[in-house]
């Protein structure tokens, strides 16, 4: 299986692949479970991600996780604390 994750600030979603066999030279994702998560409760992305593996046990090959990050003027803030606009 492959997790893939999109982690923002008001809601995580986390979902399973399946891996399929395709059409020759590639291999095609199947959606196996999706699931929605409320980020505002949970403090951290580790207690989603195993709230996440304690109910469905996955065996996991291969992962990607997107997260959201702090935005300044359009742009990303690379730290937290980082509050200066960007030049």
């Amino acid at each position: 299986m492959i997790l893939a994750g999109d982690i923002g600030g008001t809601q995580a979603t986390l979902a399973l692949f399946a891996v399929r066999p395709g059409i020759a030279p590639g291999l095609r994702l199947e959606a196996a479970l999706v699931e929605r998560y409320n980020s505002r409760e949970f403090s951290q992305f580790s207690d989603i991600l195993q709230a996440f593996c304690a109910r469905h046990r996955p065996s996991v090959v291969a992962a990607c996780v997107g997260i959201a990050g702090p935005v300044l003027a359009n742009r990303c803030v690379e730290e937290a604390g980082d509050r200066r606009a960007p030049s």
